[in-house]
């Protein structure tokens, strides 16, 4: 039905740059993307699977898929203050319309200690996939 909401969805981003233990956010200059071409409504979210003494996650997100500007904020050691945490990133303009992002991606600018992250994107399917 018209205006009808897609299944919800969440995607793991795939490793892209890995300078620190392979398969893992673990290290400077660490990144991460996953598509959301077929997403609406999205949130980002930043993972800590185990907290570091100090990490900035900076989180983007390309309309394109070729030039990347901020998804809104970045997240400290404070965003992550235990295990298993989540920092969400709610992708929308000011008066609330969902933006139509093609790919979203989080990159570990600092990190002090042996911390790991991960990022995902939640979001409903749009019409005509799956």
């Amino acid at each position: 039905m018209f205006g009808e909401r897609g299944k919800l969805i969440t995607k793991t981003g795939t490793i892209v740059v890995d300078t620190g233990t392979t398969g893992r956010l673990d290290a400077v200059g660490d990144q991460a993307v996953v598509d959301c071409s077929d997403l609406y409504n999205l949130v980002i979210v930043g993972n800590c699977t185990t907290p570091s003494t100090t990490v900035t996650l900076v989180f983007e997100v390309s309309y394109d898929g070729t030039f990347w500007s901020s998804a809104g904020a970045n997240a400290t050691i404070a965003n992550f203050a235990t295990a298993n945490t989540a920092y969400v990133l709610a992708q929308s303009d000011a008066h609330s319309m969902p933006l139509p992002i093609k790919q979203a991606r989080v990159t570990i600018t600092v990190l002090t200690g042996t911390g790991q992250y991960s990022l995902s994107v939640a979001g409903y399917q749009r019409m005509g996939y799956g």
